[in-house]
């Protein structure tokens, strides 16, 4: 059994960036018809069902939303860690996928109104959970973290976890088989 235990602090929001919000780049997705969008795979934002069909939360937003604007929405599965260059290079239209709101990526990207707000959990199996009480607890302890993620930030900023040992991963979703392997002892992601 894996038990979430809320870190306090730390907070991410889910939002969607484009390359831009001038009518230059409305007129250049509004001519191809199609709006890119660049996604990570991760339950239950973006995922493939039983049939191999994207789905999820935000899979359907951003159906709506390109309803809306009446242009196809073309989902992309990209590498979380070239995000930029690839919504840079035009390679995708926007990431809509959880992504931190930084002063860096302010300055870097436009970014949408946050459409929701998750905070970063500590999850381990109920038998290591139950005796995690102080930062102490966390002596000589595996956390891993997704490279790159709010999780990560956290697993390495914050005091809580500064005598664990640290591992990053490429997704959340490895980062929870570490733990469910034994080979970490706590997987920091979002909640």
């Amino acid at each position: 059994k894996l038990l979430s235990l809320l870190l306090a602090g730390a907070m991410s929001a889910s939002i969607f960036v484009g390359c831009g919000s001038s009518a230059t780049d409305w007129d250049y997705i509004s001519n191809k018809g199609e709006f890119v969008i660049g996604v990570t795979y991760f339950e239950p934002m973006n995922y493939l069902d039983a049939d191999g069909k994207l789905t999820g939360f935000e899979t359907e937003f951003a159906e709506a939303v390109c309803e809306k604007m009446g242009v196809t929405p073309k989902f992309q599965k990209i590498d979380w860690d070239s995000k930029e260059v690839e919504l840079n290079s035009k390679t995708i239209d926007c990431i809509w996928n959880g992504l931190t709101i930084d002063d860096d990526r302010k300055t870097t990207m436009d970014i949408s109104t946050p459409y929701m707000e998750n905070k970063q959990v500590m999850v381990a199996k109920s038998d290591v959970a139950d005796k995690i009480k102080s930062a102490d607890d966390l002596k000589d302890k595996t956390v891993v973290a997704e490279k790159k993620s709010a999780g990560e930030t956290v697993a390495q900023t914050d005091e809580f976890f500064s005598s664990a040992k640290y591992v990053s991963v490429d997704a959340q979703a490895k980062a929870l088989l570490e733990v469910k392997s034994g080979t970490a002892d706590v997987a920091v992601i979002d909640y």
